[in-house]
């Protein structure tokens, strides 16, 4: 049986390729992560699907399209002389999958097999076949299986009896652990009877040991229930004690409450004697108290400070009207000042322009005195003619002028007479400005020349409030003080503090009145209902109820105690007399539970038997294939080692564990490296196969289960597949130069 080729539609990371397949060796060197194991599971999946299993539940999922195209492709395979096509798509479970199989010589669809396939063809199931013709990395581990040992036995024809040997053994293993249980309950039960009857040769004796305790505690309650009566009765005498006492207390408060009311009363009264006022009369008051509180508001929203009020009441109407006068009269005098400011400004400009003259005269008489010597001196003499004609032509020139300074005399006059003015208007000025000044700061304003006329105004309103304020003090407050007078002696300004208290009186005196007027009532019923002459003869008790009843409680909770115990002993009581009634029903459960013990244990016997029957039938056929096994094992061990430490020295028990021969002991193969756990593991399942394909040899999937072993055992195994590959197809992967 061989493998021609395969085309993957998708499966995990490939999709839409086709492989070819050698007669004898077809390689795939690939990187990792390039799908070479997914490429060998797709293998696989052709052949035997995803069953229901949760490792193919994860291997559905796995490799489920990445592009989540059609799920799956076909393989084509020599099955004898016949070509078949293999067509498997996969849903999300085994109810979405389709197989399909085609006879390519007639190209038509075949029913020479189900779509179990790979079970029919190899007569392994799934696991096996991953045991055997599929060689992963790491393949050290196999574990025998019933379709193993049918093939390695050659014993197809019972394939039947072989699985249902497994399937025997777990129902006759489960049935003797039910066995187990059930013998092990029985014991449990024996144990319980035999204890139970040994408790009732006691219980006679502890019956009456309860029995005595029990006469005992009941005595004792009948005690606890008569001392409990005569505190009761004490209790309730001295409750009736405690109520006359509550009532007398009740008496002595309602009298005092009236006296109390009484007193309250007539200080009320006292209060109103002159006058009980009226809710209009109050409500007059209190708008003449408001419309004084507001004029006072208004006098101090002008000056808080009660002697610059007072200066305001000294001020008149007229003493402002003078001020703007003088105010005016400032003004007038400023204007003046700059008036004639603006004069002597014009006429000093004047005055320093005639300032020259004289000396023009002077200069003129130098030229002459310099013309008379140059006449002496100097020739020609016309030098000094021209300059003496020159002298005297300045000087008449010169003196055209000075007619002039009669009036610079006169304006200097009118200069001096003008500032003589502007000093005696400056000294007004600041007389004024200072009696402004002082008459601003005295009722409370920042003097400023710019602001003067508003300073008097305000003033002058400030004036004209606090003159309207006054007046409205004045209206109201007589008849406000006369108001109070009725009921003070001596008031302050307070006003409202004392219409508060006649409101608060006013107010009181309902309340005070009814509450009197209660007091007389409770004192008339209560006298009605009871009798005072014996009230007035009850005296206070020492005994304390609290006390008492603690007492009860403390005998109560002892009487509860007793109550539980005697409970107690009366249930135990039941149980033992129940317990000797019931030992001769015991004593036939016992017998009972020996016989049944009895035939468990036979019928567990049996199985036990059986099971070992079994086992050794099984062995003594599973031995047949054992030393054609070791050889094949050895052989190639041999092949890929080459190393003496292990050949022939390797074995494998029924189950297909490995052992190795060291120093006389043989160890089990976990005691060894992984290289040579590798090694072992692929000698094993080569073995493995040779042993159960004696006739038509199928073909293997490598996938690189040589990548722990070193380089002479990497080189021994490359030639083993090549030697291999003579007798069967090799579908060898790897990611790796060094291993092909």
């Amino acid at each position: 049986m061989k493998l021609i080729k395969c085309y993957v539609e998708n499966f995990g990371k490939i999709n839409k390729q086709e492989f070819q397949f050698d007669d004898n060796l077809t390689i795939f060197k690939e990187e990792n992560g390039w799908g070479k194991t997914t490429l060998s599971i797709f293998i696989e999946a052709m052949l035997y699907g995803f069953d229901k299993s949760s490792k193919d539940k994860e291997l559905r999922k796995k490799y489920k399209p990445w592009n989540n195209g059609k799920y799956g492709g076909n393989l084509d395979l020599e099955i004898g002389k016949d070509l078949f096509r293999i067509e498997r798509f996969f849903g999300d479970t085994p109810k979405g999958d389709s197989f399909k199989l085609i006879n390519l010589k007639t190209n038509k669809e075949a029913n020479d097999y189900k779509d179990n396939i790979g079970e029919e063809i190899f007569k392994l199931d799934k696991p096996s076949f991953e045991k055997s013709i599929y060689i992963p990395q790491q393949a050290i581990a196999i574990e025998i299986s019933d379709d193993l040992t049918t093939k390695l036995t050659n014993l197809d024809t019972i394939k039947d009896d072989m699985n249902k040997f497994g399937e025997a053994k777990k129902i006759l293993t489960k049935k003797r652990d039910e066995l187990k249980k059930k013998i092990k309950n029985t014991d449990a039960e024996i144990n319980e009877l035999d204890n139970k009857i040994e408790n009732c040769a006691n219980a006679q004796s502890v019956l009456e040991r309860y029995q005595e305790e029990y006469n005992k505690l009941k005595e004792e309650q009948k005690n606890k229930k008569k001392d409990i009566e005569k505190l009761e009765e004490t209790l309730k005498k001295v409750n009736e004690q405690k109520l006359k006492l509550e009532i007398k207390k009740r008496y002595t408060k309602i009298e005092e409450d009236e006296k109390s009311s009484k007193e309250k009363l007539d200080l009320i009264n006292e209060f109103f004697k002159n006058k009980i006022p009226e809710q209009l009369d109050i409500e007059t008051i209190e708008n003449k108290i408001n419309l004084i509180k507001r004029a006072k508001d208004d006098i101090k929203d002008i000056q808080d400070k009660k002697e610059e009020t007072e200066i305001y009441n000294d001020l008149k109407a007229e003493d402002i009207e003078n001020m703007q006068i003088l105010y005016e009269s400032y003004k007038t005098l400023e204007q003046n000042i700059q008036d004639v400011k603006k004069d002597r400004s014009m006429k000093e400009y004047m005055l320093n322009n005639t300032k020259n003259n004289n000396t023009y005269n002077i200069i003129s008489i130098l030229i002459f005195l310099v013309g008379v010597i140059c006449l002496i001196f100097v020739n020609p003499k016309i030098i000094g003619i021209l300059i003496l004609l020159f002298s005297i032509v300045f000087f008449i020139i010169s003196n055209e002028f000075l007619g002039k300074n009669k009036k610079l005399k006169e304006a200097k006059k009118e200069l001096e007479s003008i500032d003589e003015k502007i000093k005696n208007n400056n000294q007004d000025i600041e007389k004024q400005k200072n009696e402004l000044s002082n008459f601003i700061k005295k009722y409370g304003q920042e003097f400023n020349e710019n602001t003067i006329y508003e300073d008097l105004f305000k003033i002058k309103s400030n004036y004209e409030k606090i003159k309207k304020a006054l007046a409205t003090i004045d209206e109201n407050q007589l008849d406000v003080k006369h108001f109070l007078y009725n009921y003070y002696n001596e008031i302050t300004e307070d006003y409202n503090k004392y219409i508060d208290e006649i409101k608060e009186n006013l107010y009181n005196k309902k309340i005070v009145e009814n509450s009197y007027n209660e007091a007389l009532k409770l004192k008339q019923e209560f006298l009605s209902e009871h009798n005072i002459e014996e009230l007035e003869k009850v005296e206070d008790i020492d005994e304390n109820t609290e006390d008492i009843s603690n007492k009860i409680n403390e005998i109560k909770s002892n009487l509860e105690i007793i109550m539980k115990n005697i409970a107690f002993n009366e249930k135990k009581m039941d149980e033992y007399s129940s317990i000797i009634d019931e030992k001769v029903d015991l004593e036939n459960d016992l017998e009972n539970n020996n016989k049944q013990k009895e035939e468990l244990e036979n019928k567990k016997h049996i199985i036990d038997k059986t099971i070992e029957i079994l086992e050794k039938t099984k062995e003594r056929l599973s031995t047949k294939y054992l030393e054609g096994m070791n050889d094949n094992l050895n052989k190639y061990i041999e092949l890929i080692a080459k190393d003496s430490k292990i050949i022939n020295k390797t074995s494998i028990d029924i189950d297909l564990n490995t052992n190795i021969e060291v120093d006389g002991e043989k160890k089990d193969i976990e005691n060894f490296s992984t290289g040579y756990k590798d090694l072992i593991g692929i000698a094993l399942r080569l073995a493995l196969v040779d042993s159960i394909f004696k006739d038509e040899k199928p073909f293997l999937i490598l996938d690189d289960p040589f990548v722990n072993l070193d380089e002479e055992k990497m080189a021994n195994s490359l030639k083993l597949i090549k030697e291999i590959s003579k007798n069967f197809q090799i579908i060898y992967f790897a990611c790796h130069n060094s291993r092909i």
